[in-house]
């Protein structure tokens, strides 16, 4: 625990110090952020951009991040497994909590591999497996990231460096560096486009690990790029579409997935979202099955 927690103040101690030293820089005029738990939907291409939100990814021009002081508890929820003879198991909980650094930078813990309220996606077994290990829980508690959004431009197109350090598993401790960035263009006044591609890099662990007695693939690079369709039906309501393609970077061409997901979110107020998903991991890559669902439900909070 005590590697686990110089890792963590590393890290977030060094997305902080990037984010000062891009501060210091001149940058183009952008739209403020705040931080409401979802962002309302902008009909009118000419209205004001909409703020962030972890609970809402609707269409308008909108900041990727929560802006300076801003607190939000959001992430994968609850965590359903929905496959075929094995509902509920397992079962987790995948909280997040982001904090908003300055206007461009934003940090946070999050147990879901750094999902955002504009690429949403269940985290089946991750966070707090609730389950049990009869059900699928390899064991209550066995992993935790820091990510990070550090803003590169906001408006109709949106763009954020999204670095992150994921611990896959505490014991053995398995740490992976995920590097990418966050994108968002509107395609018209209700409809979105976002992606989120990352490469995550294996730190510890590369040649494999045993977990709960079973031995587990090597912690190797692995290619990850989600890609969402958003449409704002009204000014609470958003939904969406998602596929993309995942797979590990050697041998990918043997062992890619494709996966097909769909969504919406809710703005109850101006401090509570919530949301849903519905996921086939790999309803088209390689071993493709429908049999594999996973669910997932969302609820976010701003402070």
């Amino acid at each position: 625990m005590k590697c686990m927690s110089k890792v963590l103040m590393i890290a977030a101690t060094s997305v902080a110090m990037t984010g000062i030293a891009f501060a210091e820089e001149p940058a183009a005029a952008e739209p403020p952020a705040e931080g409401d738990a979802t962002a309302p939907a902008a009909t009118d291409p000419a209205a004001a951009p909409a703020p962030a939100a972890d609970a809402a990814a609707p269409a308008g021009a909108v900041s990727l991040t929560l802006g300076k002081g801003k607190i939000v508890i959001g992430g994968s929820t609850l965590n359903i497994n929905f496959s075929s003879s094995a509902v509920a198991k397992p079962l987790s909980l995948a909280p997040s909590v982001n904090y908003g650094v300055s206007d461009k930078l934003t940090i946070g813990l999050s147990h879901d591999g750094g999902t955002t309220e504009f690429t949403p996606r269940p985290a089946v077994g991750a966070g707090i497996c609730v389950s049990g290990e009869s059900n699928g829980c390899g064991k209550v508690y066995d992993n935790l990231g820091v990510d990070a959004l550090f803003s590169l431009s906001a408006g109709k197109f949106s763009m954020a460096a999204h670095p992150g350090l994921d611990i896959r598993h505490l014991d053995p401790f398995t740490l992976s560096l995920r590097v990418g960035v966050l994108g968002r263009y509107e395609l018209a006044p209700k409809v979105a486009l976002v992606f989120d591609p990352r490469v995550s890099i294996g730190i510890t662990e590369r040649d494999g690990a045993t977990v709960a007695g079973v031995t587990v693939g090597g912690n190797k690079e692995q290619l990850d790029i989600p890609v969402y369709v958003w449409f704002a039906a009204s000014d609470k309501l958003s939904a969406y579409v998602s596929t993309g393609i995942f797979g590990p970077l050697d041998g990918f061409g043997d062992a890619y997935a494709i996966p097909v997901g769909l969504g919406a979110t809710f703005k109850v107020n101006e401090k509570l979202g919530v949301g849903g998903d519905f996921w086939f991991p790999n309803l088209a890559g390689k071993g493709n099955t429908a049999d594999l669902r996973f669910l997932g439900l969302r609820v976010a909070y701003a402070l």
